[in-house]
């Protein structure tokens, strides 16, 4: 008798510590999950690190600015007459004097911009001046060219098509981390739901062998040593272990629970029912435009290297530049250039300069004009007939065109798995749906039937056990419709993936 007094203490405060009512709302355990999580801190991370590389090469693609200089200091011996003395005089000056001075034979600044001509700016000052002499000369000069490629961007269109790419792997990987998680944490609410249904069925399976003890020694149905109550014991035994063993699979989810979530497990409620909207997009998702993005990415090579093989453009320069020294005035220069390379495949090319000096008084004088050309068979084996042994090889087009196709089948592909995937979603959401709707007209049938048992049992139409019953029943259906629940927030998280 005494344990059996036991085991109904020990099935009452089962029933007590079961968490019947759940605690906090589905949405505030996410969002403070979410904060204390770190594999969302660690994607977020990630996210703004791949921003940040993507930024940085936009800043890469302003002018770049250099700058050189190289100072000596020098000694010369310089004709006097230059110095604006006269050889001869009284006291007597000699035809040389030795002159010090800081000589900069390099002072360079240049700029080069982010275009497709690579637009170059180049301005060189080298200069001498003397220490204690009117000594000073420079020949500053201005040079400026520009090529124009007779093709595509390809490089800039290579960079661009790369960055998107990996604009796009970044925004998807963010997403899928969040629903990853969030998967993570349903798993858990699913885990908590179904030990927690299962001990309420081990609570009451637990109090009806304990009934069924007591109604043998109340009404002297069995004696203690009767095969039938010691079978009745066994029973509950079991019962008892089994409660024991659905508390330590829970108390050991909690310590889970806690090391993922940094939350205490005190139950849900209110958990929402799924938004299960699928649009099948034409363009596809993240995964097919990443496709698509590899087939541009593989064209664009493919042109690249074509265009190798037979490249065209005109490279155009010109520039002014000056000789201007204070021991010679009457000597001083200027002059302006102007030059030209028209270039056709990697084995042909002309040249064409025009400069343009004037005198000391910008007096021109005859301009000089020259013309070249080259040309280079460049038939080695490895080009076989494709230019100079640097360009493209037959083979290589080869590849690179079979580069295409193989990217272009892959487009493809992921497009029509994007399309089967959502076909499939569809089936999925239908049957769903179907087994939520029958799963809340079940919980609404069971608490209809336990608001008839109760009315039923205040008319003294049934017993305290037939309310019990029915109210058993209907708490089961709760848990179930949690549990369908869970599983549409599972394909709703199913179809936000799909979508990205």
């Amino acid at each position: 008798m005494k344990t059996d007094r036991i085991y109904i203490v020990a099935a009452a405060i089962a029933a007590l510590c079961a968490t019947a009512l759940p605690a906090a709302s589905y949405n505030d355990i996410m969002a403070d999950a979410k904060k204390n999580s770190t594999q969302i801190q660690n994607s977020q991370i990630n996210y703004e690190n791949t921003m940040i590389g993507l930024n940085s090469q936009e800043e890469e693609k302003k002018p770049v600015w250099s700058v050189n200089g190289t100072v000596n200091p020098y000694v010369e011996n310089v004709k006097t007459k230059d110095l604006g003395m006269k050889p001869g005089a009284v006291p007597a000056i000699p035809e040389t004097r030795s002159v010090s001075g800081l000589k900069v034979p390099v002072l360079t600044a240049s700029v080069t911009f982010p275009n497709d001509g690579n637009t170059t700016i180049k301005m060189d000052a080298p200069f001498t001046v003397g220490y204690s002499e009117a000594l000073f000369r420079i020949n500053p000069s201005v040079n400026v060219s520009h090529t124009f490629d007779f093709a595509p961007s390809f490089d800039s269109n290579l960079e661009d098509l790369q960055d998107a790419k990996s604009h796009i792997g970044a925004e998807s990987a963010l997403l899928k981390s969040e629903i990853a998680f969030e998967n993570t944490l349903i798993s858990y609410f699913r885990q908590f739901i179904t030990l927690e249904k299962n001990m309420k069925m081990a609570e009451k399976t637990l109090n009806d062998r304990n009934t069924a003890i007591e109604n043998m020694e109340k009404l002297k149905t069995a004696t203690p040593d009767s095969l039938t109550y010691r079978k009745a014991v066994l029973d509950r035994d079991k019962a008892q272990r089994d409660l024991d063993n659905l508390y330590d699979q829970k108390e050991l989810l909690m310590r889970q629970y806690k090391a993922v979530t940094g939350l205490d497990w005190d139950g849900i409620t209110d958990i929402p029912e799924p938004d299960l909207h699928l649009d099948i997009q034409q363009n596809g998702n993240s995964a097919v435009l990443t496709s698509s993005l590899d087939s541009q990415i593989a064209y664009e090579n493919l042109r690249k290297a074509e265009f190798k093989a037979d490249p065209n453009s005109l490279n155009i320069g010109g520039g002014i530049s000056a000789h201007l020294d204070s021991t010679d005035s009457g000597n001083n220069s200027y002059s302006a250039s102007l030059n030209t390379t028209y270039r056709i495949g990697n084995n042909l090319s002309f040249s064409a300069d025009l400069t343009l000096p004037f005198e000391s008084s910008f007096k021109p004088e005859v301009p000089s004009v020259s013309i070249s050309g080259s040309w280079s068979s460049g038939a080695t084996e490895k080009s076989k007939g494709f230019g100079s042994a640097s360009a493209a090889t037959e083979d290589d087009i080869r590849k690179l065109q079979n580069n295409v196709i193989v990217a272009e089948n892959n487009y493809r592909d992921s497009l029509m798995g994007y399309e089967n995937d959502g076909y499939s979603l569809q089936n999925e959401i239908s049957n769903y749906e179907f087994t939520l709707q029958k799963t809340l007209d079940d919980t609404e049938y069971y608490r209809n039937v336990l608001e008839l048992e109760e009315l039923s049992f205040e008319k003294g139409l049934n017993s305290q056990k037939d309310v019990d019953k029915a109210r058993f029943d209907y708490e089961m259906r709760q848990y179930d419709e949690a549990l369908v629940k869970l599983d549409g927030l599972t394909l709703q998280n199913k179809i936000r993936t799909y979508s990205i």
